[in-house]
């Protein structure tokens, strides 16, 4: 049985000069990504960070190249974060 999809949080990271995490404690895996991210790079970076959590063996310049590319396609597909959260 595949393991559940990991849970996405945001939090400001800069202080960690880093835009996303992919964190695995035990069997729970979690995806923190920078809340100031926007547009097609908060693409890039969730890909990103699923990547790592699809295939840990993978380099991290296979995973950059991979997240790039997926998200350059998707973007050129026309898909777009909707942020339809009321505050």
């Amino acid at each position: 049985m595949p393991s559940p999809a990991p849970t996405i949080k945001y939090r400001k990271l800069g202080r960690h000069r880093a835009h996303g995490f992919w964190i695995r404690s035990g069997t729970k895996e979690s995806i923190l990504l920078d809340t100031r991210l926007k547009g097609r790079h908060k693409l890039t970076i969730t890909l990103h960070e699923l990547l790592h959590a699809l295939e840990n063996d993978w380099s991290e310049s296979r995973v950059t190249a991979s997240s790039r590319m997926l998200s350059r396609k998707l973007w050129e597909a026309g898909y777009r974060c909707v942020d339809n959260r009321r505050h």
